[in-house]
C-alpha cells in the first residue's frame, strides 16, 4: 500500500506498559480499549505538538471518562461523534391535490363525506403502488420528481440493527 514508511503499527498491552516511544513522536493515535483514559498521559507524551487523539468507546461512559481526562491533561477540541448505521426508507408517493378552502365551505357535509371516503379509498390504491427506490449510494435514482403530484419521502427504519459506537478526537497543545 506504499504507506509503510508512514504509518507505525504496534500490538502491545499499552494499559500495562503505555505506548511505544517514537522518535520524533507521533502524530496521531488511535485507542480502541476498554480504558482509553488510562492511556491519555502516555498517549500525551507520545504526541507532537498539534497531535491528534482518537479513541474508539461503545458506551457513553467509557467516552465520560475519556473526556474528562482529556480535559485535565490540556488536549484541546475535544469532540465525540455518535457512530451509528441508520438505514433510510425512501419511496414516491402520489398524492391527489386537497380540495380547495372555498369547496369545504360551500359543500354540505355529506357530500365531504362521500368525497373523504373516495379520497381514503385513492389514498390506499396509492399506498399499494409505492414503489421503494435503491441505490448504491443510499440517494434515489431515476426519480422523476418534475411531476407534482408524485412526492419523494425519507423516512428512518424504526429497527436498527447492530450497536451504536462513539469516536472522540482531541488535539495535543
Amino acid at each position: 500500500n506504499k504507506l509503510s514508511d508512514l504509518i507505525t503499527c504496534r500490538h502491545r498491552d499499552v494499559v500495562k506498559h503505555g505506548l511505544p516511544k517514537l522518535k520524533g513522536g507521533a502524530d496521531a493515535v488511535f485507542l480502541d480499549l476498554p480504558t482509553p483514559w488510562s492511556v491519555i498521559d502516555s498517549a500525551k507524551a507520545n504526541l507532537r505538538t498539534g497531535g491528534r487523539f482518537c479513541g474508539f468507546s461503545p458506551c457513553i461512559e467509557q467516552v465520560q471518562k475519556t473526556c474528562e481526562k482529556l480535559r485535565k491533561t490540556n488536549f484541546q477540541q475535544i469532540q465525540t461523534v455518535e457512530i451509528l448505521i441508520r438505514y433510510h426508507d425512501i419511496k414516491q408517493c402520489v398524492f391527489p391535490e386537497p380540495p380547495d378552502q372555498e369547496w369545504l365551505l360551500t359543500t354540505s357535509k355529506e357530500e365531504r363525506q362521500k368525497n373523504k371516503r373516495q379520497l381514503d379509498k385513492l389514498r390506499g390504491a396509492n399506498q399499494k403502488r409505492t414503489k421503494r427506490f435503491k441505490s448504491s449510494s443510499g440517494t434515489p435514482a431515476s426519480l422523476d420528481i418534475s411531476n407534482k403530484d408524485h412526492i419523494l419521502t425519507v423516512t428512518p427504519l424504526r429497527k436498527t440493527h447492530g450497536h451504536t459506537g462513539y469516536l472522540t478526537f482531541a488535539i495535543k497543545c
